[in-house]
């Protein structure tokens, strides 16, 4: 992979250099080198500095729509006195094809009883699309487009009667075959969603353990709200997916909200905790599978 880094320079500078002097967010893409294609794995890297007596907010993933991320890992950055600075890193991926443009990247802290806030812009990413080339004009046979000769007319009808005649005695001489198994149905939505759950891991003490837990527990339920009642669940809060389903909404924001307060406020809930979070998630998924989209 070519690393893609040219938001990353000045805050590596910063974070090791001991010149850090004010806060910043820098947003950088780690490619593959043949190129960005729509659905590929690429890698997001955000890094974030403060002063030492700031307290910074997580940082919001969906600050990076319409990208599909997945969280890796976040680690604290070396730096000098009376700063402080975290990497997240993220696994990617765009279901756009063309240029992506991206909003500004906002970055919070608190300090005191003001609210600091630090902007950058992403650089657009080029997503090329995985379709083939546009087709040209169909080929056809030479002898398709040309006229018969004069004088053979006859003779090609006569073998093309004899090849027809020779078809239709040969398929009455076969002996007839069984019908084909009718192919299995689909399986459901929801039995795809509890499968998931049932095969999600419960974390161990590791607060990454735990955070990968419910990034995944939030990605499940996402998911099938957005194959059961094709809402765009990506591109939605917490609060705005469980207004748009029908059913389940009770189960489905007490599930959401333990896995907002995991991402984005550091909580670190009890092996009791997790247990709950995949009760409210399975008690969503079947109160969905009854309901009309």
């Amino acid at each position: 992979m070519s690393r893609v880094r040219a938001g990353f320079v000045r805050a590596f500078v910063f974070a090791c250099g001991g010149a850090l002097l004010a806060q910043s967010v820098e947003v950088a893409f780690v490619l593959p080198e043949q190129g960005l294609s729509f659905g590929a794995d690429f890698e997001v890297e955000v890094a974030r500095a403060w002063p030492a007596n700031g307290e910074p907010e997580p940082f919001d993933e969906r600050a990076l729509a319409p990208l599909s991320l997945q969280f890796v890992e976040k680690r604290d950055w070396p730096a000098p006195p009376g700063m402080a600075g975290d990497r997240w890193r993220y696994r990617a991926r765009a279901y756009v094809a063309g240029e992506l443009q991206f909003a500004p990247v906002r970055f919070r802290y608190r300090r005191g009883d003001r609210t600091e806030t630090v902007r950058c812009t992403p650089r657009a990413l080029l997503v090329q699309s995985v379709l083939p080339e546009p087709p040209g004009d169909v080929e056809w046979p030479g002898d398709v487009r040309e006229l018969p000769q004069r004088g053979t007319r006859l003779w090609w009808l006569a073998a093309a009667c004899a090849l027809v005649g020779l078809g239709l005695w040969s398929r009455w001489r076969r002996p007839r075959s069984a019908a084909p198994p009718p192919a299995a149905p689909a399986p459901a939505v929801h039995t795809i969603a509890l499968a998931e759950l049932d095969a999600l891991a419960a974390p161990g003490e590791n607060a990454a353990e735990i955070e990968a837990f419910y990034v995944q527990l939030a990605e499940i339920v996402r998911s099938h709200s957005e194959r059961r009642f094709a809402v765009r669940a990506a591109v939605r809060t917490s609060q705005e997916l469980v207004r748009s389903v029908p059913v389940g909404g009770a189960e489905l924001g007490a599930c959401l909200q333990a896995c907002d307060l995991v991402k984005f406020a550091a909580r670190r809930p009890t092996a009791e905790g997790h247990a709950t979070a995949r009760h409210d998630a399975v008690a969503y998924v079947r109160a969905s599978a009854g309901a009309l989209p």
